[in-house]
């Protein structure tokens, strides 16, 4: 796909465990949930391919179960609003080989809903203010760079609710 319009169309046809492929760099004028169903156990791929998608201030939100690839090199997703990524609750995100970063404030945000798993391999995660900001959530980092900004309080990842539990909370590095 090479445009906004073109993602919006293959999201919505898609069949679970289908891959989406980039073809050209574009931005977003809206925010989108990948996949679209509230099937939440439909798998669908992003193959960057090498390209960059920007946000802008908008944000992709992880419903059922969405991995963000780059088949080549140089695949980004960027962004400036409050956070690029919401991985909404029972679903997951899967980062392989890819670089997000947000001017705004967070580059993947999991607020306090249940269920929620983030995986990151070969990847390079930056926020102006927290990397990853996780309310709830199982983050496992297998590779890659995670960066929150340069300001006092910021972190590569924070991990913001005081009712967290080891059942519903977890970093695995």
């Amino acid at each position: 796909v090479d445009s906004e319009a073109a993602l919006k169309a293959a999201v919505e046809k898609a069949a679970t465990g289908d891959t989406i492929k980039l073809t050209d760099s574009f931005n977003l004028t809206a925010s989108i949930t990948m996949p679209s169903s509230s099937d939440k156990t439909k798998a669908l791929t992003l193959d960057l391919n090498g390209n960059t998608l920007d946000t802008a201030d908008k944000t992709i939100t992880a419903s059922g179960k969405l991995t963000v690839m780059d088949s080549t090199s140089g695949g980004k997703v960027t962004g400036e609003g409050y956070q690029v990524f919401k991985i909404n609750s029972n679903s997951s995100l899967t980062l392989d080989g890819v670089s997000v970063t947000s001017t705004g404030s967070f580059a993947i945000y999991t607020g306090n809903l249940s269920n929620i798993n983030l995986t990151i391999t070969d990847s390079d995660i930056t926020g102006s203010g927290y990397g990853i900001n996780v309310g709830y959530g199982h983050v496992v980092v297998n590779s890659g760079t995670i960066k929150g900004g340069d300001g006092s309080g910021n972190y590569g990842i924070r991990f913001a609710s005081d009712k967290a539990t080891s059942e519903n909370t977890s970093l695995t590095i």
